[in-house]
């Protein structure tokens, strides 16, 4: 339902350019990920109710390790809790920015960076999906746990892949 007159256009330093409506609250958080992660160009936060679950339960998000979220999402960060829009927040997700791309808010909510709108959102779907299925695995028993080998492999596939995504995602936004 988002359309582009719902959205409000602000620089790095977190004052508004253009749009009818507000920054976020979040604002310093978008604008922390910006400038940690250049070559992020764009940052979505959101509640999915799983994801948020997780959050809300300070559980990581990091026993289910399928092949495709370990390539497309990477590890999930649990970010520790610190009051929504404050600099403490900043400060703790500062912590995991650098090397990873989807964070569960701790008693919040969840953060996803991507080099495009698609990717991050993408991402955000992953995050809530990975969410669901670890709860079904959860009620069924144990999860299958990768090797730490297997898990190097798929996380050197990752590497490879970003690489390709990034050509990729540059000439669509270019487009």
């Amino acid at each position: 339902m988002l359309t582009a007159d719902d959205l409000v256009v602000c620089g790095l330093s977190g004052k508004k350019i253009q749009g009818q409506g507000e920054p976020t609250s979040e604002i310093n958080v978008h604008c922390a990920a910006y400038a940690r992660r250049p070559e992020m160009r764009s940052v979505i936060h959101a509640h999915p109710p799983a994801a948020t679950a997780f959050a809300a339960a300070s559980v990581p998000l990091d026993q289910l390790q399928l092949p495709e979220m370990l390539v497309l999402l990477g590890p999930v960060a649990l970010v520790p809790y610190a009051t929504p829009g404050s600099e403490a927040l900043v400060q703790a997700l500062e912590e995991f920015l650098a090397w990873q791309d989807a964070f569960l808010l701790e008693n919040h909510g969840a953060l996803t960076v991507g080099r495009s709108a698609r990717q991050a959102a993408m991402r955000m779907e992953l995050l809530e999906h990975k969410a669901c299925i670890s709860l079904a695995v959860s009620k069924l028993g144990k999860c299958y746990a990768l090797s730490a080998g297997q898990r190097e492999a798929l996380v050197g596939f990752r590497e490879r892949m970003a690489m390709w995504a990034c050509d990729d995602a540059d000439k669509k936004e270019s487009d």
